[in-house]
């Protein structure tokens, strides 16, 4: 078994091997912390606390957004302990990131913030190529909405195969009116948005990091027919599937990759 670091949520490979290879998320070094002010009512941690490390779907965090002030310091020092609370949007590409992003900074008038995958998603934006956003660890809150993390779960699990909002209320004991409401309250996007997003994102991943035939990846992500996985990939990132394909970095032959996300700092080599 072999050990390395860079960043993801899930296990895929294109074959088991009994050799496999640990790959610890978060290539992107923490710079100069941003020495930023915490808002108490919201439980936010201190700078120098350590968190939680979780696999976790980026689509569908339930943590409220962090001020203004503190995601242009987090997106300005690219501070990986920041990584999963907050999504930058960049209003003159169309392409929303981690804060962790080695692109180059935009200017701060071109940039907006949302708290996930899904609410950047659901406003028009795609996912950046370079840090890929599916990577990003998990982040919930302290203050969260018992129904609401009870459907993402269910849509996080692949129990609610399509995006059907009734059937979602009905599992969670809301009316359905209800359930988008309170959804666009704590996530930023509707059940359907998050849904979406989230097969979306599973997509990519296996393209990029899988030998899988698009075919099997569109299954895989939850969409029953090819021509409607084509037509939402092409809408979502801005590209075909096989675009994105071509991107895939070759697996080394006989190994079973394991990526497992999370957010510094980590005593990750005591852990094994």
């Amino acid at each position: 078994m072999t050990r390395d670091a860079s960043n993801l949520g899930s296990a895929m490979s294109p074959a088991p091997s009994p050799r496999t290879r640990i790959i610890a998320a978060n290539r992107v070094a923490p710079a100069a912390c941003a020495h930023a002010l915490w808002d108490p009512r919201h439980s936010w941690p201190k700078m120098a606390s350590a968190l939680p490390a979780r696999a976790y779907d980026c689509a569908m965090s339930s943590r409220p957004l962090p001020s203004v002030e503190i995601c242009d310091r987090a997106r300005a020092s690219r501070d990986a302990r920041f990584d999963g609370l907050f999504f930058t949007a960049v209003r003159s590409t169309g392409i929303y990131c981690r804060p962790v992003c080695p692109a180059p900074t935009p200017k701060r008038e071109n940039v907006e913030y949302f708290a996930n995958a899904a609410a950047a998603h659901a406003a028009g934006y795609r996912p950046c190529l370079r840090c890929r956003p599916e990577l990003s660890p998990e982040a919930r809150g302290a203050d969260r909405d018992d129904a609401v993390e009870r459907a993402l779960a269910l849509i996080g699990t692949g129990e609610i195969e399509e995006p059907s909002v009734d059937a979602l209320a009905r599992a969670v004991g809301l009316s359905t009116r209800h359930l988008r409401r309170r959804f666009v309250d704590v996530t930023g996007a509707t059940p359907i948005a998050v849904h979406s997003t989230r097969r979306l994102l599973q997509a990519k991943q296996l393209l990029t990091e899988t030998s899988m035939p698009i075919t099997q990846v569109a299954l895989a992500a939850g969409f029953n027919s090819l021509r409607r996985f084509n037509a939402a990939f092409r809408d979502g990132n801005g590209m075909p599937p096989t675009a994105i394909r071509r991107l895939r970095t070759a697996p080394v032959s006989g190994e079973l990759t394991l990526r497992l996300a999370y957010r510094p700092p980590l005593a990750f080599g005591q852990m094994l």
